[in-house]
């Protein structure tokens, strides 16, 4: 089953048919990995464009201090190595670790090149794919950036989705990794919101009792 590489943004607009027809024309390598399993540690060389069929990726960055900060989590359908290809830099400066059982597909940068030089879709779709990886560190330096827990957690919320209601895809011990903040903080100051009629959870479910209130906290 090729589920998680059908759903790739760098095979969208592509028939199932025209997906299929390029895997088994592409030269790639298939790993499976297990819970806590590394796919890349920090200073690898990274070679080729990886793409998760099924499973989850941890991303993790290790602190001089030793304090571990994650800073996302991949799922089916994503990709990893895009921005390491093509540059002076190839080593991976994070690390990838399985965080379920994981397959992760492989397209060394040289089959890759060639696939981007014949197929104008996949081209333009791998380009996308850069635009929006910057997009995302964009935004994942200005999480960082955040001079308080409080901040931290209602732009982590507000970002989740233009609904009121939702889930996120973190427990607490994952939401606090993801926001490198201490779990004890983090529960401390959900409770807090929600006390003042901010906000509503339970278990991953939340909602937003008043954005307007919570737009304004943040831009303080």
């Amino acid at each position: 089953m090729i589920d998680g590489i059908l759903k790739c943004e760098l095979f969208q607009h592509l028939t199932d048919t025209h997906i299929r027809r390029l895997l088994a024309e592409t030269p790639l390598t298939k790993a499976v990995f297990h819970p806590g399993q590394i796919i890349y540690h920090e200073g690898q060389i990274c070679d080729s464009l990886a793409i998760i069929n099924y499973g989850q990726v941890d991303i993790s960055h290790l602190l001089s201090s030793g304090k571990e900060i994650r800073l996302a989590l991949l799922e089916a359908g994503d990709v990893f190595g895009e921005a390491l290809l093509f540059g002076q830099n190839h080593k991976v400066p994070i690390t990838l670790r399985a965080a379920v059982e994981t397959e992760v597909f492989f397209i060394h940068r040289t089959v890759l090149l060639r696939q981007l030089m014949q197929d104008q879709t996949v081209s333009q779709n791998f380009l996308s794919l850069l635009s929006n990886k910057i997009f995302l560190l964009n935004e994942r330096i200005r999480l960082l950036g955040l001079d308080s827990i409080r901040k931290k957690i209602i732009w982590y919320l507000l970002k989740q989705t233009s609904d009121d209601v939702f889930q996120t895809p973190f427990n607490r011990e994952g939401m606090a990794r993801h926001l490198a903040v201490p779990r004890p903080s983090l529960s401390r100051e959900l409770a807090k919101l929600q006390e003042e009629g901010l906000i509503a959870y339970h278990g991953r479910k939340f909602q937003l009792l008043d954005r307007t209130r919570l737009e304004s906290e943040l831009a303080e």
